[in-house]
């Protein structure tokens, strides 16, 4: 009984992995930067209009932002990184 794995399946744990780390990464942020990267994602809202409602300074918005933004890139290259160290071992 021998399973038969397209390149369908491969791309789907490959989908769900990235998945997996994204929301890891996440999940480190601040409820505070969770809160600017959901709003401004959206493409609803400006950055001053988020400023306005959640009552902080333009600057502290884009900061939040700005770090938020980092902070994800930099554990998902780290994520990377051990994975392709981890695969290519013996």
């Amino acid at each position: 009984n021998e399973l038969s794995v397209g390149p369908e399946q491969f791309d789907h744990v490959e989908r769900e992995f990235d998945e997996q780390e994204s929301l890891a990464a996440l999940s480190k942020l601040s409820e505070a930067q969770l809160d600017v990267l959901a709003l401004y994602g959206s493409g609803e809202l400006s950055m001053r209009e988020i400023a306005e409602l959640i009552g902080e300074p333009e600057p502290t918005v884009y900061s939040r932002y700005r770090t938020a933004i980092d902070d994800v890139m930099r554990d998902l290259r780290r994520s990377a990184a051990v994975g392709r160290r981890s695969s290519s071992m013996p």
